[in-house]
């Protein structure tokens, strides 16, 4: 009835569906029945495996807090049915120096939306379940830029923060509503809080050659993501997340100017990638990113705010992956 071989997030979700589907669907004379209804989601709920939901989850929400600024659209799967909304905008305040090493705050305002057309992944005619996972919060955080020598840096952070996860779907076909109450606040249907913590490391370069700016940034995130204050008949979830990023930018001049404002080119290079178990929970495992942004130069004005630019990149991955991003940006 399902489709089981695809590696689709929500079909992760739907693999367990499909166990029990002939199950349910036996059942659906009985729903009249309080009682009968009552075991029938009592059986459901034991047939879930717990472990891959809350990788989904924890996986949604330590990816929404990454710290980058991007309105951007994954289409998972060539977004034949599903597709990720994200948008980010972290800010960063700097707090003091010693030592040569600078200490930052930061904090992350993030919006996500996670949806799929087709639950049943069009195998029973005229019957649909849409599904949509919102996910929005914030995070509050501190950055350490330690020196190494002239031109590499050391980043360590930390970052803390709460998000609120929820679920709206809809019914479509006499067979599709005979699952609503079954699944109904255990799978579909729900809301949850959730707190996150995570660690970050990583590498910092930055030099000039001539007049163009090279920048290159890696690091390894760890998350810590567990539920709280759940809905009724959902389940309480951890789960760790690991990913390794690494981004570079490229700088250089344009020779010429937008009003008095002075203009460059930043060509923008990315890699992301999940690690470790269930590392494509949402659908896919690694991307990469390739864009352009035009920089525009401020820094004779008396702001704190020295230059931001605006661009788009694209976005290409694993499992047929593909989407972009609009690009924002500044500097002190």
């Amino acid at each position: 009835m399902f489709n089981r071989h695809s590696k689709l997030p929500i079909v992760i979700t739907v693999m367990y569906l499909f166990v029990t589907s002939l199950f349910l669907l036996s059942f659906s004379s009985l729903l009249m029945a309080e009682s009968d209804l009552d075991e029938i989601r009592n059986e459901f709920k034991k047939s879930l495996d717990h472990d891959s939901f809350s990788a989904l989850y924890g996986s949604l929400i330590a990816f929404e807090n990454e710290p980058d600024i991007a309105g951007s659209t994954f289409n998972i799967d060539g977004g034949k049915n599903t597709v990720l909304d994200e948008y980010k905008i972290p800010m960063k305040f700097k707090l003091f120096s010693s030592n040569g090493s600078d200490f930052y705050a930061r904090i992350g305002l993030n919006y996500a939306k996670f949806k799929t057309d087709d639950l049943l992944n069009e195998s029973i005619s005229h019957n649909h379940i849409r599904s949509k996972w919102t996910t929005y919060g914030g995070t509050f955080g501190f950055v350490a830029e330690v020196p190494l020598n002239d031109d590499f840096k050391l980043v360590l952070a930390f970052d803390g923060g709460v998000s609120r996860v929820e679920n709206d779907s809809s019914y479509h076909g006499v067979i599709a509503k005979e699952f609503e109450p079954i699944v109904k606040g255990i799978l579909l249907d729900w809301s949850t809080n959730a707190s996150i913590v995570s660690g970050v490391v990583g590498i910092k370069y930055q030099k000039i050659f001539d007049t163009i700016e090279l920048d290159l940034n890696t690091h390894y995130t760890h998350s810590y993501v567990s539920s709280f204050s759940e809905s009724s008949d959902f389940d309480y979830f951890s789960e760790h997340t690991d990913t390794f990023s690494a981004i570079g930018n490229i700088t250089h001049p344009w020779n010429t100017k937008f009003m008095s404002y002075p203009l460059s080119g930043i060509i923008h290079l990315g890699y992301t990638s999940f690690l470790k178990n269930n590392r494509d929970a949402i659908g896919f495992s690694q991307y990469g990113a390739l864009g352009y942004s035009i920089k525009f130069d401020i820094s004779h004005k008396n702001i704190p705010v020295k230059s931001f630019n605006l661009g788009v990149k694209g976005i290409v991955g694993d499992n047929n992956l593909t989407g972009w991003s609009i690009l924002f940006g500044y500097r002190f």
